[in-house]
C-alpha cells in the first residue's frame, strides 16, 4: 500500500519530500516502495574529497557573497543551489556541459567550451548569472537575466564586477513575472530599457541552449 511510507526508510522518505525536491508525494512513496523491491536499498552519494573540487564549484565559491544573505532573505530567495555542498549538482552539470560535442552528438547539453545562449530564471543577487558567464567561457556565449525584480541584482553587480564578471557576457536583464509571462516586461540591453510583453522579450532574447 503506497499510502503509507515503508518503515525501513523513514529518513530517506522524508528527504524525499522535503521541500524542493521535484516529486510529488505520490511519485516519491513509488520511489521508496520501488527501491525496496529492488533490494538494493538507498545509496547517498560520497562528499567530495578536498582539493577535488569542478571548475563550476569554484566559479560558485568566487562569485558567492555572505553579504548578501540578509537581502536574500529581504527579497525572498536563497540561491547557491549548484554548489556541490548542497545537492551535487555540479556534477551534473559537468557531465552534461564539459564536452566539445555539438548539439547534435550530444542533445543533453551544451558544451561550455562552444558558442551557447543560457536563460536564468530567478536569478536573486546574480551570482549565477556570473557563474554561468565565466563557465560557458567561449567569447560568443551569452547569458540573459530573468526575474520579477532586478533590485538585489543592481544592487550586488559592483561587487561581480570587483570579483570579474563579465557584463559584456550579459546579453540581457528582463524584469517579468515567469509565471505570468503574457504581462509587461521590462527589457535592458546594456543601458537601454524597453517595455513590451513578457512573451515578446523570451522571443527576442531565445533561442536558448541551456534554460535554468
Amino acid at each position: 500500500d503506497l499510502r503509507y511510507p515503508p518503515h525501513w526508510c523513514p529518513s530517506e522518505l522524508q528527504r524525499l519530500l522535503s521541500p524542493g525536491f521535484p516529486f510529488t508525494e505520490a511519485e516519491a512513496l513509488w520511489n521508496a516502495a520501488a527501491f525496496r523491491a529492488s533490494g538494493g536499498g538507498w545509496q547517498r552519494l560520497a562528499k567530495p574529497r578536498l582539493g577535488s573540487r569542478s571548475t563550476l564549484d569554484e566559479l560558485v565559491a568566487k562569485y558567492r557573497s555572505p553579504v548578501t544573505r540578509s537581502w536574500q532573505k529581504q527579497f525572498g530567495c536563497s540561491g547557491g543551489d549548484t554548489h556541490f555542498a548542497v545537492n551535487f549538482y555540479s556534477r551534473e552539470y559537468r557531465r552534461l556541459f564539459d564536452h566539445w560535442l555539438t548539439p547534435e552528438d550530444w542533445p543533453s547539453g551544451p558544451s561550455r567550451h562552444l558558442p551557447a545562449r543560457i536563460l536564468e530564471v530567478g536569478i536573486c543577487d546574480g551570482s549565477g548569472v556570473a557563474t554561468w558567464s565565466e563557465y560557458f567561457h567561449h567569447s560568443e556565449s551569452r547569458v540573459v537575466a530573468m526575474d520579477i525584480d532586478l533590485t538585489l541584482f543592481r544592487g550586488n553587480l559592483l561587487p561581480l564586477l570587483q570579483k570579474g564578471f563579465n557584463r559584456s557576457r550579459l546579453a540581457a536583464s528582463v524584469e517579468v513575472d515567469a509565471a505570468h509571462p503574457e504581462g509587461k516586461a521590462r527589457v535592458t540591453v546594456g543601458s537601454t530599457t524597453v517595455e513590451m510583453y513578457g512573451l515578446d522579450a523570451w522571443r527576442a532574447q531565445g533561442p536558448f541552449d541551456f534554460i535554468r
